[in-house]
């Protein structure tokens, strides 16, 4: 097992990429907590269900280093995808974790019966770099025993799963994670769900994600209002039902705006 500690003029050494991309498993902190992830393939995945004693009914996600990579990891409409962006905007790289309906090209690499696909930037420059130079995307899971609590600090670390893991990565004198796993929300059908609450609530994503909503709405009526007497007059759509779908796809959302509505 190769251990390694921050070096001044590289943070990850190269050795320890050449274990992950020979097919190993590391162990490295996020900004959470401190992580055990593998290349997106079938083997590395394995091996760590294996070392956890994770349940394989339990999904593991993807840390990626930026955002262009979503495009290779998920299946879903430029529509979905523009009005999830603010959040990612915001809360990337951060502690959010976004369930996607998953690109079966990609997880069928190393899960033929995944369907949807956990996926989030770790604000952290350790994890960020190793992330990067392994290619963009490490599948991940918390590093400790299935059962037991997750670790924030490299001293609290399973020493089974040091033994077993090809490589540990950590900085000691600037272990500043959050000890608290991500909040994670599941993105279907242009509609956020909450499925773990961590340091970022909920309610916060929310009132983000329908603010977009709201904006999108009010270009839609100034692009709308074309005439001096202020009647509407609607873009241009290839027919009358077109034009509907989207005037009632406005008016069915819960923070429709009232324009008699000051608050």
């Amino acid at each position: 097992m190769e251990k390694m500690k921050k070096n001044k003029k590289s943070i990850i050494q190269e050795n320890i990429i050449k274990v992950i991309k020979s097919g190993g498993v590391v162990v490295f902190p996020t900004d959470t907590v401190y992580g055990i992830g593998a290349l997106p393939q079938k083997e590395p995945v394995a091996k760590i269900y294996k070392i956890k004693k994770r349940d394989f009914s339990k999904k593991i996600i993807a840390l990626i280093s930026d955002k262009k990579i979503l495009k290779d990891l998920v299946q879903e409409s430029c529509e979905n995808m523009l009005k999830i962006d603010r959040i990612l905007e915001k809360y990337w790289p951060g502690e959010l974790t976004v369930i996607f309906r998953a690109n079966k090209n990609f997880t069928h690499k190393f899960d033929a019966q995944m369907e949807t696909i956990g996926i989030r930037i770790p604000k952290n420059k350790l994890a960020l770099e190793l992330i990067e130079k392994a290619g963009g995307i490490l599948l991940t899971t918390s590093a400790n025993i299935s059962g037991k609590n997750a670790v924030s600090r490299i001293s609290d670390l399973d020493l089974k799963i040091q033994r077993k893991s090809d490589a540990v990565v950590f900085d000691e004198k600037n272990e500043n994670l959050t000890g608290k796993p991500s909040t994670i929300v599941k993105y279907e059908d242009g509609k956020l769900t909450l499925l773990r609450q961590g340091n970022i609530l909920f309610e916060e994503i929310e009132k983000n994600f329908e603010k977009k909503e709201k904006i999108k709405f009010l270009n839609f009526l100034e692009q709308s209002i074309t005439n001096s007497k202020n009647t509407i007059q609607y873009p241009t759509y290839k027919s009358y039902k077109d034009q509907q779908r989207i005037i009632e796809k406005f008016f069915s959302q819960k923070y429709f705006w009232n324009p008699e509505n000051k608050s």
